[in-house]
């Protein structure tokens, strides 16, 4: 049986210049069996007073740069 609704709590962390900043974070089993595994890109659109949170239907040259961003950092990371 799946949970339907998950509750959860705004956190505050450390931001740019130290400014508090809200966070939420999302972990779980639960996330992979929705679609959401991890390396999945996501879409946030934020409507009156919800977030709703998608996986990314096509890949774009953002995309695309991102990833070759991320496999750069990792390889740097593989040398040191």
């Amino acid at each position: 049986m799946r949970k339907e609704v998950r509750r959860f709590k705004v956190y505050e962390q450390s931001g740019r210049n130290y400014k508090p900043t809200p966070t939420i974070t999302l972990k779980g089993l639960w996330l992979e069996a929705l679609g959401f595994g991890a390396g999945t890109l996501l879409t946030v659109r934020c409507e009156e007073g919800k977030l709703v949170i998608e996986p990314r239907e096509s890949v774009d040259y953002i995309d695309a740069f991102e990833e070759q961003q991320l496999s750069m950092v990792a390889e740097r990371k593989v040398r040191f």
